[in-house]
Protein backbone atom coordinates (compact mmCIF):
# COMPACT_ATOMS: atom_id res chain seq x y z
CA UNK A 1 0.00 0.00 0.00
CA UNK A 2 3.11 2.28 0.20
CA UNK A 3 5.76 2.88 -2.07
CA UNK A 4 9.52 2.35 -0.97
CA UNK A 5 12.66 3.84 -1.59
CA UNK A 6 15.97 2.50 -3.66
CA UNK A 7 18.64 2.49 -2.02
CA UNK A 8 21.64 4.88 -1.64
CA UNK A 9 23.39 3.32 -4.51
CA UNK A 10 20.68 3.84 -7.03
CA UNK A 11 19.92 7.63 -5.71
CA UNK A 12 23.69 7.77 -6.33
CA UNK A 13 23.81 6.61 -10.18
CA UNK A 14 20.55 8.80 -10.44
CA UNK A 15 22.73 12.16 -10.00
CA UNK A 16 25.26 10.61 -12.26
CA UNK A 17 22.91 10.64 -14.95
CA UNK A 18 21.50 14.04 -14.04
CA UNK A 19 24.92 15.69 -14.59
CA UNK A 20 25.35 14.08 -17.50
CA UNK A 21 22.09 14.89 -18.82
CA UNK A 22 22.75 18.59 -17.84
CA UNK A 23 26.11 18.77 -19.35
CA UNK A 24 25.00 18.06 -22.34
CA UNK A 25 22.34 20.75 -22.58
CA UNK A 26 22.87 24.39 -23.10
CA UNK A 27 24.30 26.60 -20.40
CA UNK A 28 22.18 29.30 -18.01
CA UNK A 29 19.36 31.33 -18.84
CA UNK A 30 18.05 33.12 -22.03
CA UNK A 31 17.59 36.66 -21.71
CA UNK A 32 14.40 37.97 -21.07
CA UNK A 33 11.93 38.99 -23.93
CA UNK A 34 10.76 42.25 -23.50
CA UNK A 35 7.44 42.36 -21.59
CA UNK A 36 7.83 38.52 -21.10
CA UNK A 37 8.90 35.86 -18.76
CA UNK A 38 12.67 34.86 -18.03
CA UNK A 39 13.29 31.85 -19.56
CA UNK A 40 15.89 29.41 -18.09
CA UNK A 41 17.24 25.96 -18.83
CA UNK A 42 20.83 23.91 -19.21
CA UNK A 43 23.43 24.40 -16.41
CA UNK A 44 23.27 27.06 -13.96
CA UNK A 45 27.29 27.73 -12.97
CA UNK A 46 26.90 31.22 -11.55
CA UNK A 47 24.82 33.12 -8.87
CA UNK A 48 22.18 34.69 -10.13
CA UNK A 49 18.54 35.99 -8.85
CA UNK A 50 15.37 35.43 -10.32
CA UNK A 51 12.36 37.69 -10.05
CA UNK A 52 8.88 38.15 -11.37
CA UNK A 53 7.73 35.25 -13.99
CA UNK A 54 10.35 32.84 -14.49
CA UNK A 55 9.76 29.92 -17.63
CA UNK A 56 11.30 26.35 -17.13
CA UNK A 57 10.70 24.67 -20.52
CA UNK A 58 13.75 21.94 -20.26
CA UNK A 59 15.67 19.93 -18.20
CA UNK A 60 17.49 22.63 -15.66
CA UNK A 61 20.58 22.13 -12.89
CA UNK A 62 21.95 24.32 -10.74
CA UNK A 63 25.19 23.37 -10.25
CA UNK A 64 28.59 25.61 -8.03
CA UNK A 65 25.76 28.30 -8.03
CA UNK A 66 23.25 29.42 -5.52
CA UNK A 67 19.84 30.66 -7.24
CA UNK A 68 18.01 33.25 -4.72
CA UNK A 69 14.50 33.94 -5.46
CA UNK A 70 12.93 37.13 -5.13
CA UNK A 71 9.41 37.22 -2.97
CA UNK A 72 6.33 36.79 -5.02
CA UNK A 73 8.34 35.40 -7.96
CA UNK A 74 6.50 32.66 -9.93
CA UNK A 75 8.62 29.76 -11.74
CA UNK A 76 6.73 27.75 -13.88
CA UNK A 77 7.37 24.60 -15.81
CA UNK A 78 6.34 24.68 -19.19
CA UNK A 79 6.65 21.43 -21.17
CA UNK A 80 8.89 22.34 -24.58
CA UNK A 81 9.78 20.42 -27.80
CA UNK A 82 13.33 19.89 -26.50
CA UNK A 83 12.25 18.14 -23.37
CA UNK A 84 8.53 17.10 -22.64
CA UNK A 85 9.39 16.70 -18.73
CA UNK A 86 10.87 19.87 -17.59
CA UNK A 87 12.83 19.21 -14.22
CA UNK A 88 14.74 21.42 -11.49
CA UNK A 89 17.72 19.87 -9.88
CA UNK A 90 19.66 21.66 -7.63
CA UNK A 91 23.12 20.56 -6.81
CA UNK A 92 24.95 16.98 -7.54
CA UNK A 93 27.24 14.58 -5.63
CA UNK A 94 30.22 16.25 -6.61
CA UNK A 95 29.00 20.24 -7.20
CA UNK A 96 27.25 21.90 -4.41
CA UNK A 97 24.16 24.41 -5.40
CA UNK A 98 21.77 26.28 -3.68
CA UNK A 99 18.10 27.57 -4.56
CA UNK A 100 16.94 29.97 -1.94
CA UNK A 101 12.83 30.52 -1.64
CA UNK A 102 12.99 33.23 1.15
CA UNK A 103 8.83 34.08 0.37
CA UNK A 104 6.92 36.11 3.04
CA UNK A 105 3.20 35.46 4.38
CA UNK A 106 2.67 38.97 2.32
CA UNK A 107 4.81 37.87 -1.14
CA UNK A 108 4.77 34.18 -1.27
CA UNK A 109 6.79 32.22 -3.95
CA UNK A 110 4.82 30.02 -6.24
CA UNK A 111 6.55 26.91 -8.18
CA UNK A 112 3.93 25.26 -11.05
CA UNK A 113 2.88 23.86 -14.02
CA UNK A 114 1.74 25.35 -16.56
CA UNK A 115 -1.51 24.24 -17.58
CA UNK A 116 -2.26 21.75 -20.19
CA UNK A 117 1.48 20.75 -19.55
CA UNK A 118 3.37 17.98 -18.06
CA UNK A 119 3.88 18.47 -14.76
CA UNK A 120 7.34 19.44 -13.57
CA UNK A 121 8.91 18.92 -9.99
CA UNK A 122 12.06 19.74 -8.05
CA UNK A 123 15.00 17.72 -7.14
CA UNK A 124 17.87 18.67 -4.42
CA UNK A 125 20.72 17.38 -3.01
CA UNK A 126 21.22 19.46 0.13
CA UNK A 127 24.47 21.19 0.99
CA UNK A 128 25.92 19.91 4.08
CA UNK A 129 27.41 23.01 5.35
CA UNK A 130 24.32 25.21 4.38
CA UNK A 131 21.37 24.44 4.88
CA UNK A 132 17.80 24.42 2.70
CA UNK A 133 15.48 26.72 4.61
CA UNK A 134 12.21 27.75 2.35
CA UNK A 135 9.52 29.59 3.68
CA UNK A 136 6.36 30.81 2.65
CA UNK A 137 6.46 28.74 -1.14
CA UNK A 138 3.07 27.89 -2.88
CA UNK A 139 3.95 24.46 -4.63
CA UNK A 140 0.73 23.68 -6.94
CA UNK A 141 0.31 20.74 -9.86
CA UNK A 142 3.95 19.53 -9.54
CA UNK A 143 4.65 15.81 -9.63
CA UNK A 144 3.65 13.25 -12.08
CA UNK A 145 2.84 9.50 -12.68
CA UNK A 146 5.69 7.79 -14.04
CA UNK A 147 5.68 6.35 -17.19
CA UNK A 148 7.80 4.81 -19.60
CA UNK A 149 7.61 8.02 -21.38
CA UNK A 150 9.25 9.41 -18.03
CA UNK A 151 12.51 7.46 -17.99
CA UNK A 152 14.78 9.81 -18.10
CA UNK A 153 13.40 11.08 -15.43
CA UNK A 154 15.06 11.50 -12.02
CA UNK A 155 13.23 9.45 -9.58
CA UNK A 156 13.55 7.97 -6.07
CA UNK A 157 11.59 4.68 -6.84
CA UNK A 158 11.76 1.92 -9.28
CA UNK A 159 10.36 3.31 -12.66
CA UNK A 160 7.18 1.29 -14.17
CA UNK A 161 3.72 2.49 -14.76
CA UNK A 162 2.40 0.68 -11.73
CA UNK A 163 3.92 -1.62 -8.67
CA UNK A 164 2.16 -5.23 -8.40
CA UNK A 165 -1.36 -5.10 -7.46
CA UNK A 166 -1.81 -1.99 -9.68
CA UNK A 167 -0.58 0.74 -7.72
CA UNK A 168 0.52 3.44 -9.69
CA UNK A 169 4.11 5.45 -8.89
CA UNK A 170 4.81 9.01 -9.06
CA UNK A 171 7.73 11.11 -9.42
CA UNK A 172 7.52 13.48 -6.12
CA UNK A 173 6.78 16.85 -6.59
CA UNK A 174 9.30 18.02 -4.36
CA UNK A 175 12.39 15.40 -3.61
CA UNK A 176 15.08 16.19 -1.28
CA UNK A 177 18.17 14.43 -0.68
CA UNK A 178 19.63 15.67 3.28
CA UNK A 179 21.81 11.89 3.93
CA UNK A 180 24.78 13.44 4.88
CA UNK A 181 26.18 14.71 8.20
CA UNK A 182 25.58 18.22 8.47
CA UNK A 183 22.41 18.69 6.37
CA UNK A 184 19.59 20.49 7.55
CA UNK A 185 16.42 21.10 5.45
CA UNK A 186 13.87 23.34 7.15
CA UNK A 187 10.03 24.10 5.07
CA UNK A 188 8.15 26.69 7.34
CA UNK A 189 4.82 27.35 6.00
CA UNK A 190 5.01 26.15 2.52
CA UNK A 191 1.77 25.19 0.35
CA UNK A 192 1.37 21.82 -1.80
CA UNK A 193 -1.90 22.34 -4.10
CA UNK A 194 -2.58 19.18 -6.39
CA UNK A 195 0.90 17.94 -5.99
CA UNK A 196 2.54 14.36 -5.77
CA UNK A 197 4.39 13.77 -2.42
CA UNK A 198 6.77 15.50 -0.58
CA UNK A 199 10.06 13.30 -0.57
CA UNK A 200 12.81 13.70 1.97
CA UNK A 201 15.63 11.05 2.05
CA UNK A 202 17.68 11.37 5.25
CA UNK A 203 21.09 9.90 6.72
CA UNK A 204 23.31 10.38 9.17
CA UNK A 205 22.70 13.28 11.80
CA UNK A 206 20.69 14.95 9.50
CA UNK A 207 17.75 16.86 10.23
CA UNK A 208 14.29 18.06 8.59
CA UNK A 209 11.45 19.91 9.68
CA UNK A 210 8.08 20.76 7.66
CA UNK A 211 5.84 22.77 9.81
CA UNK A 212 2.68 24.93 9.75
CA UNK A 213 2.27 23.43 5.79
CA UNK A 214 -1.13 22.82 4.04
CA UNK A 215 -1.73 19.65 1.51
CA UNK A 216 -4.54 20.06 -0.23
CA UNK A 217 -5.93 17.90 -3.41
CA UNK A 218 -2.80 15.53 -3.63
CA UNK A 219 -2.48 13.45 -6.85
CA UNK A 220 -1.48 10.60 -4.95
CA UNK A 221 -2.17 8.28 -1.24
CA UNK A 222 1.28 10.15 -0.23
CA UNK A 223 1.11 13.73 1.36
CA UNK A 224 4.59 13.27 2.72
CA UNK A 225 7.06 10.00 2.60
CA UNK A 226 10.66 10.64 4.99
CA UNK A 227 13.27 8.06 4.37
CA UNK A 228 16.15 6.58 5.51
CA UNK A 229 18.73 4.13 5.57
CA UNK A 230 21.47 5.33 7.96
CA UNK A 231 19.13 7.63 11.14
CA UNK A 232 18.70 11.12 11.07
CA UNK A 233 15.58 13.72 12.52
CA UNK A 234 12.43 14.24 11.36
CA UNK A 235 9.69 17.03 12.54
CA UNK A 236 6.75 17.09 11.22
CA UNK A 237 4.91 19.88 13.11
CA UNK A 238 1.15 21.87 13.16
CA UNK A 239 0.86 20.84 9.36
CA UNK A 240 -2.99 20.44 7.40
CA UNK A 241 -2.63 17.20 5.40
CA UNK A 242 -5.15 15.03 3.61
CA UNK A 243 -3.07 12.02 2.68
CA UNK A 244 -0.95 9.15 3.66
CA UNK A 245 2.57 10.66 6.26
CA UNK A 246 4.86 7.40 5.81
CA UNK A 247 8.16 7.35 8.25
CA UNK A 248 10.75 4.53 7.17
CA UNK A 249 14.48 4.35 8.86
CA UNK A 250 14.18 7.69 10.97
CA UNK A 251 13.05 9.37 14.14
CA UNK A 252 10.14 11.40 14.18
CA UNK A 253 8.19 14.02 16.10
CA UNK A 254 4.81 14.11 14.66
CA UNK A 255 3.00 17.31 16.27
CA UNK A 256 0.00 18.71 16.60
CA UNK A 257 -0.91 18.18 13.12
CA UNK A 258 -4.62 17.92 11.27
CA UNK A 259 -5.45 15.14 9.29
CA UNK A 260 -8.71 14.27 7.58
CA UNK A 261 -9.64 12.69 4.56
CA UNK A 262 -10.28 9.41 3.15
CA UNK A 263 -6.69 8.24 2.60
CA UNK A 264 -5.22 10.20 5.43
CA UNK A 265 -3.02 8.13 8.00
CA UNK A 266 0.44 8.35 9.70
CA UNK A 267 2.31 5.06 9.49
CA UNK A 268 5.67 4.79 11.37
CA UNK A 269 7.26 2.15 9.32
CA UNK A 270 10.67 1.21 11.33
CA UNK A 271 11.89 1.68 15.09
CA UNK A 272 14.56 4.46 15.61
CA UNK A 273 16.86 5.63 18.44
CA UNK A 274 15.90 7.94 19.82
CA UNK A 275 12.36 6.79 19.44
CA UNK A 276 9.66 8.59 17.64
CA UNK A 277 7.22 10.71 19.09
CA UNK A 278 3.06 10.91 18.14
CA UNK A 279 1.83 14.10 19.99
CA UNK A 280 -1.44 15.83 19.97
CA UNK A 281 -2.75 15.26 16.61
CA UNK A 282 -6.42 15.42 15.17
CA UNK A 283 -6.16 12.49 12.53
CA UNK A 284 -9.73 11.52 10.81
CA UNK A 285 -9.73 8.76 8.23
CA UNK A 286 -13.12 9.51 6.85
CA UNK A 287 -13.37 6.42 4.53
CA UNK A 288 -16.72 5.00 4.10
CA UNK A 289 -15.57 1.66 3.37
CA UNK A 290 -14.50 -1.32 5.54
CA UNK A 291 -11.15 -1.61 3.33
CA UNK A 292 -8.60 -1.82 6.07
CA UNK A 293 -7.91 1.41 6.10
CA UNK A 294 -6.57 3.34 9.61
CA UNK A 295 -5.15 6.40 11.53
CA UNK A 296 -2.14 4.97 12.60
CA UNK A 297 0.27 2.21 12.41
CA UNK A 298 3.77 2.42 14.57
CA UNK A 299 6.32 -0.44 14.39
CA UNK A 300 8.14 1.51 16.86
CA UNK A 301 7.45 -0.02 19.96
CA UNK A 302 9.14 2.35 22.08
CA UNK A 303 7.83 5.60 20.25
CA UNK A 304 5.40 7.47 22.74
CA UNK A 305 1.74 7.91 21.37
CA UNK A 306 0.09 10.45 23.53
CA UNK A 307 -2.93 13.50 23.56
CA UNK A 308 -4.19 12.74 20.51
CA UNK A 309 -7.89 12.46 18.97
CA UNK A 310 -8.11 9.66 16.38
CA UNK A 311 -11.11 8.34 14.35
CA UNK A 312 -12.56 6.72 12.01
CA UNK A 313 -11.24 3.63 9.47
CA UNK A 314 -11.86 -0.24 9.67
CA UNK A 315 -8.76 0.19 12.52
CA UNK A 316 -8.01 3.40 13.86
CA UNK A 317 -4.68 1.94 15.72
CA UNK A 318 -3.43 -0.79 13.44
CA UNK A 319 -0.30 -0.61 15.43
CA UNK A 320 0.25 0.99 18.76
CA UNK A 321 3.30 1.04 21.13
CA UNK A 322 4.79 0.50 24.49
CA UNK A 323 3.62 4.01 25.94
CA UNK A 324 0.03 4.80 24.89
CA UNK A 325 -1.77 8.03 27.24
CA UNK A 326 -4.07 10.43 27.11
CA UNK A 327 -5.63 9.53 23.51
CA UNK A 328 -9.22 9.72 22.24
CA UNK A 329 -9.81 6.93 19.56
CA UNK A 330 -13.52 6.90 17.68
CA UNK A 331 -14.90 3.75 15.87
CA UNK A 332 -16.71 4.34 12.91
CA UNK A 333 -20.60 3.01 13.70
CA UNK A 334 -21.06 3.07 9.54
CA UNK A 335 -19.06 0.97 7.02
CA UNK A 336 -19.73 -0.02 3.51
CA UNK A 337 -18.50 -3.49 3.54
CA UNK A 338 -18.40 -6.29 0.51
CA UNK A 339 -19.22 -8.95 3.11
CA UNK A 340 -21.78 -8.06 5.47
CA UNK A 341 -24.78 -5.22 4.99
CA UNK A 342 -23.82 -3.06 8.29
CA UNK A 343 -20.20 -2.82 9.09
CA UNK A 344 -18.24 -0.69 11.73
CA UNK A 345 -14.43 -0.26 12.67
CA UNK A 346 -13.37 -3.67 13.80
CA UNK A 347 -10.69 -2.28 16.35
CA UNK A 348 -10.10 1.10 17.70
CA UNK A 349 -6.41 -0.56 18.88
CA UNK A 350 -5.90 -3.50 16.77
CA UNK A 351 -2.47 -4.49 18.60
CA UNK A 352 -0.03 -3.63 21.24
CA UNK A 353 4.09 -4.71 21.80
CA UNK A 354 4.71 -6.21 24.80
CA UNK A 355 5.23 -4.49 28.16
CA UNK A 356 2.82 -1.90 26.83
CA UNK A 357 1.44 0.75 29.16
CA UNK A 358 -1.92 1.66 27.98
CA UNK A 359 -3.64 4.25 29.92
CA UNK A 360 -5.88 6.86 30.83
CA UNK A 361 -7.17 6.51 27.07
CA UNK A 362 -10.83 6.86 26.23
CA UNK A 363 -12.11 4.43 23.16
CA UNK A 364 -15.44 5.03 21.85
CA UNK A 365 -17.36 2.94 19.53
CA UNK A 366 -19.72 0.88 18.36
CA UNK A 367 -17.19 -1.57 17.11
CA UNK A 368 -16.65 -5.21 17.17
CA UNK A 369 -14.20 -4.73 19.99
CA UNK A 370 -12.37 -1.41 21.40
CA UNK A 371 -9.01 -3.20 21.93
CA UNK A 372 -7.82 -6.88 19.95
CA UNK A 373 -4.25 -8.29 21.38
CA UNK A 374 -2.46 -10.30 19.13
CA UNK A 375 1.18 -11.69 18.46
CA UNK A 376 3.64 -8.99 17.73
CA UNK A 377 4.56 -8.10 13.86
CA UNK A 378 8.24 -7.59 13.07
CA UNK A 379 8.54 -4.72 11.48
CA UNK A 380 8.88 -4.52 7.35
CA UNK A 381 7.34 -8.23 7.68
CA UNK A 382 3.40 -7.74 8.01
CA UNK A 383 1.63 -10.93 9.15
CA UNK A 384 5.00 -12.40 10.67
CA UNK A 385 4.26 -14.06 13.94
CA UNK A 386 7.22 -12.95 16.07
CA UNK A 387 7.73 -13.20 20.19
CA UNK A 388 4.18 -13.54 22.00
CA UNK A 389 3.11 -10.67 23.71
CA UNK A 390 4.48 -10.36 27.54
CA UNK A 391 2.66 -8.24 30.16
CA UNK A 392 0.24 -5.62 28.76
CA UNK A 393 -1.32 -3.25 31.60
CA UNK A 394 -4.56 -1.56 30.69
CA UNK A 395 -5.62 0.69 33.21
CA UNK A 396 -7.28 3.85 33.99
CA UNK A 397 -9.20 3.89 30.71
CA UNK A 398 -12.67 4.07 29.48
CA UNK A 399 -14.43 1.95 26.94
CA UNK A 400 -17.41 2.92 25.80
CA UNK A 401 -19.57 0.36 23.28
CA UNK A 402 -22.99 2.50 23.28
CA UNK A 403 -24.58 -0.74 23.19
CA UNK A 404 -23.18 -1.71 19.83
CA UNK A 405 -19.43 -3.54 20.76
CA UNK A 406 -19.43 -6.95 21.37
CA UNK A 407 -15.96 -6.56 23.73
CA UNK A 408 -14.18 -4.33 25.41
CA UNK A 409 -10.78 -6.02 25.17
CA UNK A 410 -10.50 -9.22 23.23
CA UNK A 411 -7.53 -10.74 23.52
CA UNK A 412 -5.12 -13.07 21.29
CA UNK A 413 -7.12 -13.01 18.14
CA UNK A 414 -5.46 -15.65 16.43
CA UNK A 415 -1.80 -15.56 18.94
CA UNK A 416 -0.10 -18.77 18.58
CA UNK A 417 0.37 -18.02 22.40
CA UNK A 418 -1.47 -16.07 24.20
CA UNK A 419 -0.62 -12.33 25.65
CA UNK A 420 -0.14 -11.50 29.62
CA UNK A 421 -2.18 -9.04 30.73
CA UNK A 422 -3.40 -6.68 33.40
CA UNK A 423 -6.59 -5.00 33.38
CA UNK A 424 -7.91 -2.88 36.49
CA UNK A 425 -9.13 0.75 37.15
CA UNK A 426 -10.83 0.99 33.97
CA UNK A 427 -14.17 2.09 33.00
CA UNK A 428 -16.49 -0.68 31.07
CA UNK A 429 -19.86 0.61 29.53
CA UNK A 430 -22.30 -0.31 27.83
CA UNK A 431 -20.59 -4.05 25.97
CA UNK A 432 -21.70 -7.55 25.88
CA UNK A 433 -18.33 -8.93 27.36
CA UNK A 434 -15.57 -6.86 28.95
CA UNK A 435 -12.96 -9.08 27.96
CA UNK A 436 -12.95 -12.27 25.77
CA UNK A 437 -9.74 -14.58 25.60
CA UNK A 438 -9.88 -16.68 22.38
CA UNK A 439 -7.07 -18.87 24.05
CA UNK A 440 -8.89 -19.79 26.44
CA UNK A 441 -5.18 -20.67 28.40
CA UNK A 442 -5.08 -20.52 32.40
CA UNK A 443 -3.71 -17.28 33.32
CA UNK A 444 -3.69 -15.41 30.64
CA UNK A 445 -5.47 -12.62 32.55
CA UNK A 446 -2.63 -11.86 35.78
CA UNK A 447 -4.41 -9.55 37.37
CA UNK A 448 -7.82 -8.42 36.84
CA UNK A 449 -10.09 -5.67 39.22
CA UNK A 450 -11.15 -2.34 40.48
CA UNK A 451 -12.76 -1.80 37.06
CA UNK A 452 -16.19 -0.43 37.32
CA UNK A 453 -19.00 -2.08 34.80
CA UNK A 454 -22.31 -0.70 33.72
CA UNK A 455 -24.86 -2.28 32.95
CA UNK A 456 -23.75 -5.84 33.78
CA UNK A 457 -23.31 -7.72 30.39
CA UNK A 458 -24.38 -10.87 29.34
CA UNK A 459 -20.43 -12.14 30.27
CA UNK A 460 -17.85 -9.97 31.99
CA UNK A 461 -14.94 -12.49 31.64
CA UNK A 462 -15.46 -14.47 28.67
CA UNK A 463 -13.42 -17.44 28.43
CA UNK A 464 -10.53 -16.24 31.04
CA UNK A 465 -9.49 -18.38 33.04
CA UNK A 466 -7.29 -18.37 36.49
CA UNK A 467 -4.12 -19.87 36.93
CA UNK A 468 -5.60 -23.01 38.48
CA UNK A 469 -8.21 -23.03 35.30
CA UNK A 470 -10.91 -22.01 36.91
CA UNK A 471 -13.56 -19.28 35.19
CA UNK A 472 -12.35 -15.93 35.98
CA UNK A 473 -15.12 -13.51 38.26
CA UNK A 474 -16.15 -9.99 38.59
CA UNK A 475 -15.63 -9.99 42.33
CA UNK A 476 -12.82 -7.72 42.74
CA UNK A 477 -14.88 -4.99 39.99
CA UNK A 478 -18.02 -2.73 40.52
CA UNK A 479 -20.38 -3.98 38.62
CA UNK A 480 -23.77 -1.84 37.97
CA UNK A 481 -26.92 -3.37 36.76
CA UNK A 482 -28.13 -0.08 35.01
CA UNK A 483 -25.49 3.04 33.82
CA UNK A 484 -26.98 5.36 35.74
CA UNK A 485 -26.24 3.49 38.87
CA UNK A 486 -22.23 4.72 37.66
CA UNK A 487 -23.05 8.00 38.90
CA UNK A 488 -22.11 9.55 35.59
CA UNK A 489 -23.99 12.87 35.47
CA UNK A 490 -22.53 13.96 32.20
CA UNK A 491 -22.71 10.52 30.22
CA UNK A 492 -23.26 11.09 26.21
CA UNK A 493 -26.00 8.58 24.74
CA UNK A 494 -24.82 8.19 21.73
CA UNK A 495 -21.28 8.46 19.75
CA UNK A 496 -19.84 12.22 19.50
CA UNK A 497 -20.59 14.35 16.55
CA UNK A 498 -17.62 14.88 14.30
CA UNK A 499 -15.50 17.80 15.35
CA UNK A 500 -14.00 18.23 11.71
CA UNK A 501 -15.55 21.99 10.83
CA UNK A 502 -14.97 23.18 14.13
CA UNK A 503 -11.36 22.01 14.24
CA UNK A 504 -10.69 23.38 10.71
CA UNK A 505 -12.11 26.42 11.79
CA UNK A 506 -10.16 27.05 14.61
CA UNK A 507 -12.42 26.83 16.97
CA UNK A 508 -11.98 23.71 18.82
CA UNK A 509 -8.49 22.48 20.17
CA UNK A 510 -7.61 18.91 20.53
CA UNK A 511 -6.98 19.59 23.93
CA UNK A 512 -10.23 20.92 24.33
CA UNK A 513 -11.84 17.69 22.86
CA UNK A 514 -9.77 15.57 25.12
CA UNK A 515 -11.03 17.60 27.78
CA UNK A 516 -14.60 17.44 26.97
CA UNK A 517 -14.69 13.44 26.32
CA UNK A 518 -12.86 13.19 29.85
CA UNK A 519 -15.42 15.16 31.58
CA UNK A 520 -18.13 13.47 30.25
CA UNK A 521 -16.98 10.09 31.72
CA UNK A 522 -15.57 11.49 34.88
CA UNK A 523 -17.51 9.93 37.59
CA UNK A 524 -18.56 11.56 41.39
CA UNK A 525 -17.43 8.96 43.23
Amino acid sequence: MSCRFTRASAAASAFVLWVALAAAAQDAAAPRPAGGPMRVGGVIDKDVTWHGHVLITERTQIRGATVTVDPSTTIEFAAGPRDPAPALLVGTDGDGGRLLLPGTSTEPITIRTRANSRAGHVVVRVAGEKPLEWTHVRFDGLGHRVTDEAAAVPMPEPRGAARPGGTPLFAPSVYLLADRAGDHVRLDRCEFRGCARLAIRLGGQAVAVVRYGQFRDGIERHDVQVSSLTGGRCEIVANRMQQLVEVTGTSVDVRDNLMIGPNTALSIESESQPPSRIVGNYIHNTTEQDDGRYCLKCRDADAEIRDNVMRGATYVVLEGSRTMTGNVFVANPNLRSQVVRNARTHYLVAALPGRARFEENVLLGPAYALMATQSARRPGTPGTMADPIRDLYIARNVFDGFGGTGQAIRLNVLAKEPVEARITENLFLRVDAVVLDESRQPGVVREAGSNVIAPRPARVYDGVLTAAGQPLTDDGDRVFNAVADADLPALPSSPPGNWDSEVLAGRLTVEAIRQQISSAYRRRK
